[in-house]
This record gives C-alpha cells, structure tokens and sequence, in this order.
C-alpha cells in the first residue's frame, strides 16, 4: 500500500491533466463563496459521489476532502484548485474487498492512429490512476499492437477502420457499430486523443458521438 502522501502525489498528476473526464461532466463550480453542487442535465442518472461516506451531504464531503488535501499541500495550489481538486477526488471510490470489477467505473478511449499511440494510452492510463477500473481503447487497427504493449492493464479493441483498407466496403459504418455496441456498458466516453484525420475514421467518430448522445453518456472531445 502506498502512503496517503504518495497516493495524492500520484493522482494528482493525473487528476490534473485529465479532470475535464472526471470532474467537468459531474460539477459545475464557481468562486469558492458561491460554489454548488449540481448534477449535468446529460446524465441518465441522479450523480453519486463515490467517495461520500453514510449520512453526508455532497458538500460535506467535498469539504472533507478539501481539509485533507489542504493539510497535505498547504501553499501549493490556490483556493480555486484546491476546490476542483476536492470534487475529483469526492468521485472517486474508495478501494473495498466488497467492490466487483467495473463497479468503480469504466471508460472508453476512443483514439489512436498509426503515427499516434501515445496521446489514447497516456488517456487511458490516466483514469485508472484516477481511480476508475476498466479502460478501454478504441483505436486503428495498425495502432492496437503497439498501444496493447504500452500496458496489459488496458482493454484494447484495434476495431477503427481507415479509408485505405480495401477489405471494407463502409470502413465508417463498420467502425462505427464496432464501438457503439460497446457504449451501453461504459460509463462515460473520451474522443479524439491521437485519432488521426483519415476521413472515414473522423466519419465514425461522429456516429460515436451520436450514439453516446442518444444514450445520454458523458462525453469529452479532445482536439487531436
């Protein structure tokens, strides 16, 4: 196990780079005076915050979390990122022998191209520190080998077709449904890391979007 100081150093990094995925979907703060809890009206149901205990109110929790994180970084961050900090990690749930795989969270990365493997394993990487169990990377088919090497830790599926792969018909269409059978599983969706600009991958990455729209999940777009 590591200590309480390694484990908010480790996550913090992460938290920072990738709280768009964590914490802007579920909260919308404002100055620390004014600030409220609300639930986005994309989501299908009633927000939890994972790390509450028995009895507390999400303010009280987020509030607890903000002590603590105050206590171990005092002078490091300001008010502001200490509060957006506090909402993230009041996400995230807490480790327990009672938890089933998945139950923490699972997320799908779609991205990853032949030139960029990096930008979706780095993504993916990223919420499973944060706290979050599965992980699963849509990407082309002639990055899966290489983003599957980066980690045994990710779900990979080489499922994205480009445009000059002759042995499909409707490589958007096909591409498409291979990552949409997968939406009603996943608890919220990132699109767009290392993604690439073939047309018909960019195609079915706006079927994705349609799709996850339908079925109201959270959804993060990253600029390739």
């Amino acid at each position: 196990k590591m200590s309480c100081q390694k484990l908010f150093c480790r996550r913090r990094n992460y938290l920072l780079c990738f709280n768009s995925a964590l914490v802007t979907l579920n909260f919308i703060s404002s100055t620390p005076s004014r600030r409220k809890f609300m639930s986005t009206q994309a989501l299908s149901k009633p927000l939890v915050l994972r790390g509450s205990k028995d009895g507390e109110t999400p303010d009280q929790t987020i509030s607890r979390f903000h002590q603590i994180l105050a206590k171990k970084n005092s002078g490091s961050f300001d008010e502001d990122t200490l509060n957006w900090l506090a909402m993230a990690f009041a996400s995230i749930s807490p480790l327990s022998l009672d938890a089933s795989k998945g139950q923490a969270g699972r997320v799908g990365i779609v991205g990853g191209s032949l030139e960029y493997t990096g930008a979706p394993y780095f993504a993916a990487e990223a919420t499973l520190l944060a706290g979050m169990d599965l992980a699963h990377v849509f990407c082309e088919k002639s990055a899966g080998t290489a983003i599957k090497s980066y980690s045994p830790e990710l779900i990979v599926h080489p499922v994205l077709i480009s445009s000059g792969d002759g042995n499909s018909p409707s490589p958007a269409d096909q591409s498409a449904e291979s990552v949409s059978q997968w939406i009603p599983r996943l608890d919220a969706l990132l699109i767009g890391p290392g993604l690439g600009r073939d047309p018909a991958i960019l195609a079915a990455a706006c079927r994705v979007i349609l799709s996850a729209a339908e079925l109201r999940k959270p959804l993060v777009l990253d600029a390739d």
